[in-house]
């Protein structure tokens, strides 16, 4: 009986190995392949880019705030303190206005006017001697 009892455990180890060897982790946490995470993260939001033959002034208001912009065809692009900003060319009389619905920019000239979240800088100048980049 001992021998017949050997053998049952010889012939069933090697099932047991088996088994244990292929038993899953409790909660398996599914890898994700890199391609698929890249595809399905939030993409950041993106500004069109600005046309080399695009025109950039640097702008100086009595109140002393201080903006650049950068116009090409019916667009601006603002670089302020508050961060940067898009706007859109918007129907107008005399000179030029952009605007996104909330900020509003007013040229004609080397004046500006930059009005919105709560604020109107006036008498806004086109500093010449203010270098700005490309």
């Amino acid at each position: 009986m001992r021998g017949l009892s050997s053998g049952i455990v010889a012939g069933l180890a090697p099932l047991l190995l088996f088994a244990c060897a292929g038993s899953a982790p409790r909660n398996p946490v599914p890898a994700q392949p890199a391609a698929l995470a890249a595809a399905t993260a939030p993409a950041e939001p993106a500004l069109p880019p600005v046309p080399a033959d695009a025109i950039t002034r640097s702008y100086e208001c009595v109140d002393g705030y201080r903006f650049v912009s950068r116009f090409a065809g019916s667009e601006a692009w603002l670089s302020r303190p508050e961060g940067p900003a898009h706007l859109s060319g918007q129907p107008v009389g005399s000179g030029a206005r952009y605007s996104d619905g909330t900020l509003t920019l007013w040229t004609k000239g080397d004046e500006a006017l930059l009005e919105g979240l709560g604020a109107i800088h006036r008498g806004c100048r086109y500093d010449r001697a203010q270098p700005v980049g490309p």
